[in-house]
This record gives structure tokens, C-alpha cells and sequence, in this order.
């Protein structure tokens, strides 16, 4: 859990970066906290979810999943994620196949045609970058830890 609680403290001050605006308060999570979110179950976004902290600028939840996603792709945000338990087959890039868009620059909906596949595991963490279309092909009862970095 160190290594997780590291690798998101990196992570967030990387994300003030690259979103390029100013932060005006920190945001503290202790370990209870990270825990209860990892817990809860549920892909990031959904209501059984935990949301840590979510602005316009980022968000950062715990999520599980226990089935394959949507595969789903971003104009303007970064997504990176720690796995915390379990695996998953994860694809990045390629061509995102029968997606619909479900709001500005986000695009929802079905599979990736071709793209690079990579085995997720405990301690792993992947940074997709805005525009890189993603998907959960397969998981096994894997929880993770997401942080959302929206570019200007």
C-alpha cells in the first residue's frame, strides 16, 4: 500500500502539470480513505464507485471490476490507474469499434480493433493519454486506483 500511496502522490503532482493550472488547496486521502474506495467495487464512475476527490480539473476514485468494460476514449483527459489487487487484459490504441459519443470529446461503446495488449497486474500502472482509445478487455476481480487529469 506504500507503493500505491507513493505512486498517487506522484501522480497527482504530475497531473498539476499537465493540466497547467494553478492548485489553490491540497487534497489529503489517508489510508482509510484509499481503502473505502478501493472497496466499494465498481468501475470508476459508476455509483457504487468511491470518488475520492473530482474537480474540473481531476478526479481520482477507486474502482473494481469483475467483467470487461466499454471501451471508451477521451479528448482531453489523462487517465491513469493503479492496480491495486487482481488482473486484466488492458488494450490501449487501435481503432475503437460500434462507440457512440456520450458528450464533449468522450467516446463510449464496444471493442478496440487492433491496439497493444498488456497483462495488468498488481503494482502496474498504465497512463493513457488524452485521444488513446482504452478498454478493460478482461479482468479478474481486479480493483484499481484511477486518476483523471483534465487538459486544458
Amino acid at each position: 500500500m506504500k507503493l500505491t500511496l507513493f505512486s498517487l502522490t506522484l501522480l497527482l503532482a504530475a497531473g498539476v502539470v499537465i493540466a497547467q493550472q494553478p492548485a489553490t488547496q491540497a487534497t489529503y486521502m489517508d489510508k482509510a480513505a484509499i481503502d473505502a474506495a478501493l472497496s466499494k467495487g465498481g468501475p470508476a464512475l459508476t455509483p457504487r464507485a468511491a470518488m475520492v476527490t473530482r474537480n474540473a480539473d481531476h478526479m481520482v476514485a477507486g474502482g473494481r471490476r469483475d467483467a470487461p468494460g466499454d471501451a471508451e476514449q477521451h479528448e482531453k483527459a489523462y487517465d491513469i490507474v493503479t492496480i491495486t489487487e487482481g488482473e486484466a487484459t488492458y488494450v490501449t490504441g487501435g481503432t475503437l469499434k460500434n462507440s457512440k459519443q456520450t458528450g464533449p470529446g468522450e467516446m463510449l461503446g464496444g471493442t478496440i480493433e487492433g491496439g497493444e495488449t498488456r497483462q495488468l497486474k498488481k503494482g502496474d500502472v498504465i497512463v493513457v493519454p488524452p485521444g488513446v482509445p482504452h478498454w478493460w478487455k478482461d479482468t479478474k476481480g481486479v480493483s484499481y486506483l484511477i486518476i483523471k487529469v483534465n487538459k486544458p
